[in-house]
């Protein structure tokens, strides 16, 4: 389960989530929460990210111990969406949560994040990263080639399996710079 109710107040966002982890605790469900917050690049007033909105290492300390929350996404310098400009991750704020918190750390907004940043963040104590932008960008390529190459009705499957194939490519992509393949694995 993923609550984010990082734009609440820090009472606020511990009360909900906390609320969220009872319940979904006692299902047998992890719960992932957001603490500071990833704004969006989509033309809205959150475009970008400001620094008051990056997660604070001692609040973070607090949120985990307070909530129970099974992962922690933290806002390090990412946005959800396209950026308009580099995106420069706040690799010391990272370390200095991952030092504090013994959670599993969360990068959302990652897609389009140069790789060698991605990588940092993972050694910085990143475990889990969102890509969903980027992947879905692929499938409509891929969605989009179909139709260019496709008769006047295609079947739908047509389409669909161009955009399935283009949206295998990037996660394979995306695997091999996560180091996350089955050869970059120390078993």
């Amino acid at each position: 389960v993923m609550i984010d109710a990082s734009m609440k107040s820090l009472e606020e966002n511990i009360r909900l989530t906390k609320k969220v982890v009872e319940a979904a605790h006692a299902a047998g469900v992890e719960v992932e929460a957001e603490l500071g917050h990833v704004g969006t690049g989509d033309g809205t007033k959150e475009e970008g990210y400001s620094q008051s909105w990056l997660t604070d290492p001692e609040q973070a300390a607090h949120f985990v111990r307070e909530t129970g929350a099974d992962f922690l996404a933290v806002a390090i310098g990412t946005i959800h969406g396209f950026y308009k400009a580099e995106p420069k991750l706040d690799i010391p704020r990272l370390k200095s949560i991952a030092s504090l918190v013994k959670t599993p750390l969360v990068l959302h907004g990652s897609s389009y994040t140069p790789a060698e940043q991605v990588k940092e963040a993972i050694k910085a104590g990143i475990t889990k990263i969102n890509v969903a932008t980027e992947l879905n960008v692929e499938l409509v390529k891929g969605i989009q080639t179909a139709l260019q190459r496709a008769p006047e009705t295609p079947y739908p499957n047509q389409l669909t399996d161009l955009g399935r194939e283009y949206f295998a490519a990037a996660v394979e992509a995306k695997i091999k710079v996560f180091g996350s393949g089955k050869s970059q694995v120390k078993e």
